[in-house]
């Protein structure tokens, strides 16, 4: 087929290696939904993901009064793949990413391009 499309859901538990990590235990929802078209020779792809993360225990004692960090995150990714060699395509992305956050340390809002290689296998 020319085109796809194709959505995840995941939902994971993150226990720490070491007990004083802060916020202890993460527990993790992210949605993703994604496609990509094959046009004039070249691959374009795009994703809209979504993301919840919450910690156990409370982050630090110094940020928020000892809160538990919870995230949301948002990402929104467009990429254009160019076929340069077999099995190498030069790659042109565009990426926004948000995060909002309980506790301000964490707080983002970024937006990015990028170029590089990938390598098919």
């Amino acid at each position: 087929a020319d085109w796809y499309a194709d959505a995840a859901l995941r939902y994971a538990s993150d226990w720490a290696t070491r007990g004083d990590r802060p916020g202890g235990r993460q527990n993790w929802l992210e949605l993703s939904l994604s496609g990509a078209q094959q046009w004039g020779g070249n691959t374009f792809r795009s994703e809209l993901a979504y993301a919840r993360i919450g910690d156990r225990e409370g982050y630090s004692a110094l940020l928020a009064d000892n809160a538990s960090r919870q995230v949301t995150r948002y990402a929104l990714r467009f990429e254009m793949l160019h076929p340069v060699a077999s099995r190498w395509d030069a790659s042109l992305g565009l990426e926004y990413f948000n995060q909002r956050s309980n506790i301000d340390l964490f707080q983002l809002d970024n937006l990015g391009v990028y170029v590089g290689l990938r390598y098919r296998h």
